[in-house]
């Protein structure tokens, strides 16, 4: 029978050639526009570390001006990102099992391998947590511990891309790289990973590549390093110089805690509210308290990683197929009155 039927399939499309290319276009049109859309929506909606993604805590803390919300089209939510002395207060009293610091930076790399030009290089200025936090897998080596943050050591993890670039892929855990001034040794090299959203930074494009290189969190300070990602202030700070700016109200870092349990969940926030009271005393943070902590999925909702636009697109492309499937049927409508003319003519004849 589905020979029988591929053979009339087979002397119609030879009798109406663009009539069935028109109809074939149409149909692999609405299907390539469907499965684009839906592909690039899938991608962007996906959860990008489901094991640990309920675990897994964006802090913040409404520290903004008393006269204006953060962010005028969601007034009642707090800033994504924290002051220098928020985050170091919340990080150094370790009342989650895990928490990271961090920031993206960046530094010339003066590769030593013959070839190989210097470049840019992003870095991730963080704190040794963030390797075991968000399972970051390793080829080689591994990450460092909580004495090259605080030294800080001149220790660095690079990118599976970077050690090709700068070693051509070989194991390079113990050699040295030099990032600006400093010379860093080599303590891990990563396999690929790109996780993508990049859950763990948004503020600087939620679909950008991760960094080149890793170093520890305490360099940033010892070395002014420059912040590449938003730093947004409420009020004119005075001084200029880099211990003003620690000491000021601009947001800029990023913090992470890690809660296993719904109930480790509540410890910190309450420690977070008491914290915040505790700022308000003291004559800081001016709006009402407002804390929230997100795990991954509602932190990406929070940050419209996935916009209403996206979501109407995904309509438009299922009516796209749809006028595309009402066009066919018209198509073969005139394909069937074609072939039934001649017919009709000669019984009226």
């Amino acid at each position: 029978m589905f020979s029988y039927d591929l053979r009339l399939a087979l002397d119609s499309m030879k009798r109406h050639p663009g009539l069935s290319a028109l109809m074939v276009l149409a149909i692999a049109l609405g299907i390539a526009v469907c499965t684009v859309t839906f592909t690039i929506y899938h991608a962007m909606a996906t959860n990008p570390i489901p094991d640990k993604s309920s675990q897994l805590h964006a802090v913040t803390l409404d520290t903004w001006s008393a006269e204006r919300p953060y962010d005028d089209e969601k007034p009642d939510l707090p800033p994504q990102l924290l002051t220098y002395r928020d985050a170091m207060y919340l990080y150094g009293a370790k009342a989650a099992s895990r928490s990271v610091v961090m920031y993206k930076s960046g530094a010339l790399l003066l590769p030593e391998r013959d070839g190989v030009k210097p470049f840019n290089a992003q870095l991730r200025v963080t704190t040794h947590e963030f390797f075991p936090m968000f399972d970051v897998p390793f080829q080689y080596g591994q990450g460092w511990d909580t004495a090259a943050d605080e030294g800080p050591q001149p220790v660095v993890v690079l990118n599976h891309e970077t050690n090709q670039k700068v070693f051509g892929g070989e194991n390079s855990v113990g050699r040295t790289v030099k990032l600006g001034k400093i010379e860093y040794r080599v303590v891990g090299v990563l396999r690929p990973w790109a996780p993508s959203p990049k859950f763990f930074d948004l503020n600087n494009g939620s679909f950008d590549d991760p960094e080149d290189a890793y170093i520890p969190y305490g360099w940033g300070r010892a070395l002014e390093m420059p912040v590449y990602g938003n730093t947004n202030c409420w009020k004119p700070e005075g001084g200029d110089n880099y211990q003003d700016f620690l000491n000021s109200e601009c947001i800029w870092l990023q913090l992470w805690a890690e809660l296993p349990t719904v109930a480790d969940r509540d410890r910190y926030q309450a420690f977070v509210d008491n914290y915040a009271r505790s700022q308000k005393a003291a004559g800081r943070m001016p709006r009402k308290l407002n804390n929230r902590l997100y795990d991954v999925e509602q932190w990406l909702d929070r940050n419209d990683v996935v916009q209403k636009d996206n979501r109407v697109l995904i309509g438009i492309a299922l009516l796209f197929l749809g006028v595309c499937l009402v066009n066919v049927v018209g198509l073969l409508l005139a394909k069937f009155l074609n072939a039934w003319a001649p017919v009709r003519a000669a019984q009226l004849a």
